[in-house]
């Protein structure tokens, strides 16, 4: 099961990707893998895998990039 670690993650996601019958952000991805898959003419469904997986691996990505200290401010606007 995909969670989001970081608060303001949880809340984008809640008010600007999710369906309202969606209980899960794996319910999204579900449904944003489908939709990219039927851009396929042949075998919708392993496409629909391999578009799940991408997905997932970048919403883990984005999650843990989300929970990191944010970067230092750029000395050169000073």
């Amino acid at each position: 099961m995909t969670t989001l670690a970081n608060p303001l993650a949880e809340h984008v996601w809640r008010t600007r990707y999710r369906f309202e019958e969606e209980a899960s952000v794996d319910a999204t991805l579900d449904r944003v893998a489908h939709a990219l898959s039927g851009a396929e003419e042949h075998d919708r469904g392993r496409w629909a895998r391999r578009f799940r997986d991408a997905l997932e691996g970048s919403a883990s990505c984005r999650a843990a990039a989300s929970s990191r200290a944010p970067a230092p401010a750029d000395a050169s606007r000073s």
